[in-house]
């Protein structure tokens, strides 16, 4: 499973998630070998999709419920993208078949930098719950509602 978060924002940085499986039998360094080749090959052919990136940062991982843990970590500086970079890329995906578009399926997501402060039905939350008045001395009550009339909370 592989996944690529493009840059977004002012964010110039590009996100590659992969999780690679033992083969059944396989030696585990030689497994890790292999993985940390396709990683930066992964990260390599990101760059073709996401070009405004001026790095690459990639992870690797087992899968989940593999007896040994590890992972791989990569960051690739793509600052100064050569041809020559970029014709190396070409050719990893087209002889591995690495996120070539009929691989691919893309996924929009919206996020936000604060979380949304509305219900289901888009009434809004209040952000805090309002202190009971028979709490408060009279001082705090006063306080209390000229922040309500003023429309603050």
């Amino acid at each position: 499973m592989t996944r690529l978060i493009p840059p977004s924002g002012f964010s110039k940085v590009a996100y590659l998630f992969l999780v690679l499986p033992i083969r059944e039998g396989e030696d585990y360094e030689g497994y890790r070998k292999q993985r940390r080749a396709a990683l930066l090959a992964y990260c390599k052919v990101a760059k073709l999709k996401a070009r405004d990136a001026t790095y690459i940062i990639g992870l690797a991982v087992v899968p989940k419920g593999t007896l040994k843990q590890s992972e791989e970590l990569v960051m690739l500086d793509v600052r100064e993208w050569t041809l020559e970079m970029q014709k190396e890329a070409e050719n990893l995906q087209q002889e591995y078949s690495l996120l070539l578009p009929e691989n691919i399926e893309e996924v929009n997501i919206k996020m936000s930098e604060y979380p949304d402060l509305s219900d289901s039905k888009g009434k809004q939350i209040k952000q805090r719950p309002q202190p009971d008045p028979k709490a408060l001395n009279r001082k705090q009550r006063r306080a209390l509602k000229s922040k309500q009339r003023r429309g603050q909370r």
